[in-house]
């Protein structure tokens, strides 16, 4: 329960994305090349650009958004390791036009903000409470327009993150936060790279959108 309430402040209060900038905006190219253009980001293009800081998963899906949420969020989920009695650990990046709270809420025992080039990086935690929850590790980039969230909640959080030595760490989450390619837009070559994802799900536990087999559970 804990971690819903989490999940839910999160996403009302800092989902969101990257500024663009690059001297070819809105063009492709043969790569996912640094810099970003004029090209409306989607849920696929983040997960392409994420899954190049993360380790392959053939659960990829689009981030379930409702009416509570911002008009223009866009984000992806990934999972790993799911079995029959878990859905897996949860990744999730998200882009938003809008912060509605401050991140350093009530819901969470640790948080510590810097001042960065082009703007604020906000790392946030929550740490477990045994038998219930496992707590998370939230790393935002507030920029002027725009956010970029990323949500690990795939790991159990016993104390101070920075301390710790976790799969996705708070290192590796600034790195994508920071990623120029993640915008409210971004290229086109961001774009064509997460068309070629071979498994899209609309959602969890969906079948890939084009009815073809899904992908070797094992993420080989």
């Amino acid at each position: 329960m804990k971690r819903r309430v989490a999940q839910v402040v999160l996403q009302l209060a800092f989902l969101g994305a990257l500024a663009a900038c690059g001297d070819d905006p809105g063009t492709g190219s043969d790569s996912l090349s640094p810099g970003s253009g004029d090209v409306p980001i989607t849920s696929k293009a983040i997960a392409a650009v994420t899954l190049e800081h993360v380790p392959h998963t053939p659960h990829v899906f689009t981030t379930s958004t409702d009416k509570e949420d911002p008009d223009g969020m866009v984000g992806a989920d990934l999972r790993y390791d799911p079995t029959g009695e878990s859905d897996g650990g949860l990744l999730r990046v998200v882009v938003s036009p809008t912060l509605e709270e401050d991140p350093c809420g009530e819901h969470t025992d640790g948080c510590e903000r810097r001042q960065v080039e082009g703007g604020e990086l906000v790392v946030v935690w929550q740490l477990e409470e045994p038998e219930e929850d496992g707590g998370f590790l939230a790393v935002v980039m507030l920029r002027e327009d725009e956010v970029v969230y990323a949500y690990n909640a795939a790991e159990t959080i016993t104390k101070d993150p920075r301390d710790m030595e976790l799969r996705f760490p708070v290192e590796l989450l600034e790195e994508i936060v920071t990623d120029q390619r993640l915008g409210l837009t971004t290229s086109q070559a961001a774009v064509d790279a997460g068309e070629q994802i071979p498994c899209w799900r609309g959602g969890l536990g969906g079948p890939c959108e084009d009815g073809g087999p899904l992908p070797d559970e094992s993420g080989s």
